[in-house]
């Protein structure tokens, strides 16, 4: 159950990564739409969105390739500094969501109470300076996890069976510290804002007239601040069963799981209320604009809206799909390498290059986490820009040689299969030999075994090595005199998104015949079966 609640715990993460962006994106062009709403609300949400997009970093690039075990020394060896990030994360970037939801409550009890005085009480100036107060002391709260306290980590096993590492802070009492911290202030927070909510429904419940627009934004931030709820819910019962009674609700695997996915819940509701509650904001991140009269028109617009959903469905779906697959690679290769019996006894032909399709997987997976898709949603575009002049090379060498390598180990696995069931003899050939010797009138008879294999380990090895050695010399051209280059488009979350690829007409032609040479070659054989 754990494992199945890491995963889940994953997609909402990753799924939400996108939202949080692209809702960043148009949060910050102040648009009309964006504009008519309720200006503290509006800026707090959007902080909230901030801090989630840092908690979603960290979980993305240090937390759980740590807790998979993905590069576990390169994790131990640098738990100095990323042990304290993990912290922060944890305790002061929730405890900063946990006090803009009691912000954003106060802000709806005064828009209920004082509806008059409401207005001037939230002045612009006067949320700046709460904001500003409120990052200041998280800021502050950081600043022991800088110096001196440092960073350590224990081992664990990882929802894939593997040795995961966990990051913390050295030491009991600095541990104890965050953890008072987080349970206290934050649990309290979260309690305060669920009473004044509770506070709210019952006053609303009792007024004769409220504002329409009051009652949606309530109703809303009330949505939004169900994230804290669920965290309060899942960590207070278990922690008031085993200090209290002795009992445990859940194992530990189970009740981290749920903690886990408790915290990726929180992370992720605040887009997903806005995108689904408001409709004009839902069409602002769905990339929309303003409707015209034309019935034509609207036609073709909810064509290309559509169209646009589309885009953004499957863009994250792929995304998962590499993203999650990814871990799998990692443990798939780790087992392989290991030379267990139950894997030495499948055909070595095709344990090989399966093998060496997963190396090379894990070759295409890394630079479309790291290089192709933050590119492509236009995430540190500068950076992308300048560097092109390589980074450009790496895509290609990603998008042609990478993916022709994992279709030649495709036709050798085809053969390997074919020759096993065609020539079973001479696919895997064992000859025995009698031989007889008459020694003084006593018959010893020696039977001797001689194994014939057409895919012997050694020829297994020199086609890879030749099969690889091509790959690397198609990619020659591409480090030198090939450059790279990029182009701009508009990216699945409405920013401007960065193509790399090489610069030159005629290179980009050669290396796409090349592909389109191999899809055909490929059909062809298709025809053929």
């Amino acid at each position: 159950m754990d494992t199945a609640l890491t995963i889940v715990t994953d997609v909402i993460i990753l799924v939400t990564l996108p939202l949080h962006c692209r809702y960043l994106f148009v949060m910050l062009t102040k648009d009309v739409t964006v504009s008519a709403l309720d200006f503290a609300f509006r800026t707090s949400l959007t902080s909230i969105v901030v801090a989630n997009l840092l908690y979603s970093i960290v979980f993305i690039l240090v937390q759980e390739p740590a807790a998979y075990g993905i590069s576990p020394d390169f994790y131990r060896s640098q738990s100095w500094w990323l042990g304290k990030i993990s912290i922060m994360q944890a305790v002061p970037i929730t405890l900063l969501t946990g006090i803009l939801h009691a912000m954003i409550a106060l802000n709806r009890l005064t828009a209920l109470n004082y509806p008059t005085a409401h207005g001037k009480f939230w002045s612009e100036k006067r949320v700046h300076r709460i904001l500003f107060i409120i990052w200041a002391l998280t800021i502050l709260e950081c600043i022991p996890l800088i110096y001196p306290i440092e960073g350590f980590y224990t081992e664990f096993d990882s929802p894939v069976r593997s040795i995961g590492v966990n990051l913390e802070v050295k030491g009991s009492v600095p541990n104890l510290i965050y953890q008072v911290i987080a349970m206290a202030v934050g649990g309290l927070l979260e309690i305060f804002v669920i009473f004044l909510y509770a506070f709210i429904g019952i006053r609303i419940s009792r007024m004769k007239t409220v504002a329409r627009s009051t009652v949606k934004t309530t109703v809303a931030a009330m949505l939004v601040s169900t994230g804290g709820c669920v965290i309060v819910l899942v960590f207070l019962p278990h922690m008031m069963s085993t200090k209290l009674f002795g009992v445990h609700l859940w194992s530990d695997a189970v009740f981290n799981g749920l903690f886990k996915l408790a915290f990726a819940y929180n992370n992720a509701v605040t887009p997903w209320v806005m995108l689904m509650y408001y409709p004009k904001i839902r069409h602002l991140l769905l990339g929309g604009k303003t409707h015209k009269n034309s019935t034509t028109t609207s036609w073709f617009h909810s064509i290309t809206l559509t169209q646009k959903k589309m885009d953004i469905a499957l863009t994250i779906v792929t995304d998962v799909i590499i993203v999650f697959t990814f871990p799998l690679h990692c443990r798939y290769l780790m087992v392989m390498l290991r030379g267990d019996i139950a894997i030495s006894s499948l055909d070595i032909a095709f344990r090989a290059a399966l093998t060496s399709i997963v190396v090379a997987n894990l070759i295409y997976s890394i630079v479309f986490i790291l290089i192709q898709e933050p590119a492509a949603y236009g995430i540190f575009a500068d950076f992308y820009r300048s560097q092109s002049w390589w980074l450009g090379k790496i895509s290609i060498m990603q998008a042609v040689p990478i993916t022709m390598l994992t279709g030649i180990l495709h036709t050798m696995i085809a053969l390997n299969r074919m020759s096993a069931l065609i020539y079973p003899m001479e696919h895997a050939k064992v000859v025995v030999v009698v031989v007889v010797v008459d020694d003084d009138d006593v018959v010893f008879i020696y039977f001797a075994y001689y194994w014939f294999q057409f895919w012997s380990e050694a020829r297994v090895r020199r086609i890879l090595i030749i099969v690889w050695t091509l790959t690397i010399v198609e990619c020659f051209p591409l480090i030198y005199p090939i450059e790279g280059h990029y182009t701009e488009f508009v990216s699945p979350i409405r920013s401007v998104g960065v193509n790399l690829e090489i610069s030159g007409s005629i290179p980009n032609l050669i290396y796409q015949m090349t592909l389109l040479t191999k899809i055909l070659s490929k059909l062809e054989e298709v025809n053929e079966i």
